[in-house]
């Protein structure tokens, strides 16, 4: 009797009182709340370091198409080709890709995924997706009552800013000079390293960007294969040869505002990273730039021609890029720093 009840007193004292439970689950969770967001975060650092891997990848393959073509960057599209297609063989890619894109015209081609053009940023993408695209300066575009932008007329620099009807030498200085790479039409427009560097400078001019907007690399459409700023965005000054930019809102054409919106019609900067947008700029420089950067700053960043663009005076007897006159706090050279 007496060995009875020192084993079930014994087996009593092996068992968890519902107190001991409590606590054991207590710690449990105060356990998972330290380790997920480390194990989250730490995923988020690599996911962050392949897409700036991937950066540089594309960062060399278009430096080595820039020296073959005197120093001049890639056309948005050539040979009826969009960039992305143009730099194939050099980001090593799959010979099967490339037979493939021998053997039918772009638009007879069925949607080919590379990753080589894809940011791992943990979500799924749909074939031919990419996550890059070009800096394709400013434009005339349409919104709609939604906020979706459409591409009415093929964006090149021939713009027609103050519309009476012409586009004059002037106004296509000005819009080339508000992005790095264009269509070849009329002439080769997109700029050359030396010309950047004698104007804003190569580490002032964004060259590439990360995007969520982009559907298909396998496209001619100007919203898959650059960011845009739309030219309703700028205030005009009152002479012709000035202006200035807005810095209220660039609305979909903000840094991230492409994040969760219609492919297609946000031609944005985007990114589904933490910390903000990795973009490339034209000296082979990488910076991840914050969500809520300043619109001007932004704008400036974009444009190789000159940062006053505010007070600028273009030389109606050369052909050459724009000279700024009239020095103001807005002339001196932009400086960043790794918060942005």
């Amino acid at each position: 009797m007496r060995s009875s009840q020192s084993r079930n007193r014994f087996t009593a004292r092996n068992g968890l009182s519902i107190i001991e439970i409590i606590v054991v689950l207590v710690c449990l969770v105060i356990l998972a709340m330290v380790i997920v967001p480390y194990v989250q975060h730490s995923r988020e650092s690599q996911r962050l370091i392949a897409c700036q891997n991937r950066i540089r990848n594309l960062a060399f393959a278009i430096k080595s198409d820039a020296d073959d073509n005197a120093g001049r960057f890639l056309p948005l599209t050539k040979n009826d080709l969009p960039w992305t297609a143009g730099i194939m063989p050099l980001l090593q890619v799959s010979d099967q890709v490339l037979i493939q894109f021998d053997e039918k015209p772009m638009d007879e081609q069925e949607l080919i995924t590379v990753t080589q053009l894809l940011c791992p940023n943990g979500q799924q993408y749909a074939p031919g997706k990419s996550c890059y695209v070009l800096n394709g300066g400013w434009g005339k575009f349409r919104i709609d009552d939604e906020g979706l932008v459409y591409e009415e007329t093929l964006h090149t620099v021939n713009i027609d800013l103050d519309n009476d009807g012409e586009v004059s030498d002037e106004e296509q200085l000005l819009i080339r000079s508000s992005g790095v790479v264009w269509r070849p039409e009329p002439v080769p427009s997109s700029w050359t390293q030396s010309e950047i560097e004698s104007h804003d400078g190569l580490s002032q001019t964004i060259l590439l960007s990360e995007t969520q907007n982009a559907k298909t690399w396998m496209s001619m459409e100007t919203f898959n294969l650059a960011f845009v700023v739309g030219v309703d965005q700028i205030t005009w000054g009152d002479a012709p040869e000035q202006f200035h930019v807005s810095t209220k809102s660039l609305g979909p054409y903000a840094m991230n505002s492409s994040r969760g919106g219609k492919e297609e019609h946000w031609p944005s900067p985007g990114s589904l990273h933490e910390k903000g947008v990795n973009v490339l700029f034209a000296d082979g420089a990488f910076r991840t730039l914050n969500d809520n950067i300043d619109p001007l700053l932004y704008l400036r960043l974009m444009t190789p021609g000159g940062s006053a663009f505010g007070e600028v005076r273009l030389e109606q007897s050369t052909p050459q890029l724009p000279k700024y006159i009239n020095k103001t706090d807005l002339d001196q050279p932009i400086r960043r720093d790794d918060s942005e």
